[in-house]
């Protein structure tokens, strides 16, 4: 059900090629909301979302991890419960680690949005948070 729209490739002040995403998932866990030793708001969002392996010719979960900071962010951890189906929008940056147990895959989204479409409940809420530093709470520029 969840669906991962083409990136934008774009170059931005100061980063090279950032490649700005939107997912659609359902969160993993709860936020984990808290405030930094400077006293910046903080938010952690983890969510998965289905994507098809046509080799495999299944479904599997694609994980994406996200951070937002600053005014705002508190007030909306309280609606971001595991289970909660959410867009997520922000710059995309992927961390690939080798170890001696296998290679694993870091999927990050940076400079995040979040948008409440259903609760865990299915009941739709209203809103959408970003992290204090973007313009407008989804792509104006897409």
């Amino acid at each position: 059900m969840s669906v991962i729209v083409p990136a934008l490739m774009e170059k931005q002040m100061g980063r090279n090629n950032t490649i700005k995403i939107q997912v659609t998932g359902n969160l993993t866990k709860d936020a984990e909301a808290r405030v930094s030793a400077t006293g910046t708001d903080m938010l952690f969002i983890s969510i998965a979302s289905n994507i098809y392996d046509f080799k495999k010719k299944a479904r599997k979960p694609l994980f994406f991890r996200a951070s937002m900071f600053g005014k705002g962010v508190m007030n909306i951890a309280e609606h971001l419960k595991k289970g909660t189906t959410v867009l997520l929008c922000g710059d995309f940056d992927q961390d690939i680690s080798k170890t001696d147990k296998g290679t694993f895959t870091n999927n990050m989204v940076q400079n995040a949005t979040v948008e409440i479409l259903s609760s865990k409940g299915g009941q739709a809420e209203a809103g959408a948070i970003n992290d204090g530093d973007s313009d407008s709470g989804l792509f104006d520029d897409m």
